[in-house]
């Protein structure tokens, strides 16, 4: 179904669960979490002297993006102008 020309003429019936397309994704057990490989470099680093995969200032600029990218959002829900 078309939704945007119906949002564009201000329907509120619409449900926000089928605007987007859903998916669920099943993870084995010897899956891991980003954070869970970003700190098993980091430690592999510590201890064989090398660099990370992540350095400290890619994960200071990715902190930096994050950060924006929620004022984004929050501002938008709040209707207020949006700032970056």
């Amino acid at each position: 179904m078309l939704y945007l020309p119906k949002i564009m003429m201000g329907a509120t019936d619409i449900d926000p669960e089928k605007l987007v397309d859903q998916q669920l994704y099943q993870c084995t057990d010897d899956a891991k979490d980003a954070l869970t490989m970003e700190l098993e470099s980091w430690v592999s680093a510590i201890l064989t002297d090398t660099k990370p995969v992540v350095d400290g200032h890619a994960g200071t600029h990715a902190l930096e993006v994050a950060t924006k990218i929620i004022k984004i959002i929050d501002d938008q829900l709040h209707n207020t102008k949006i700032k970056v």
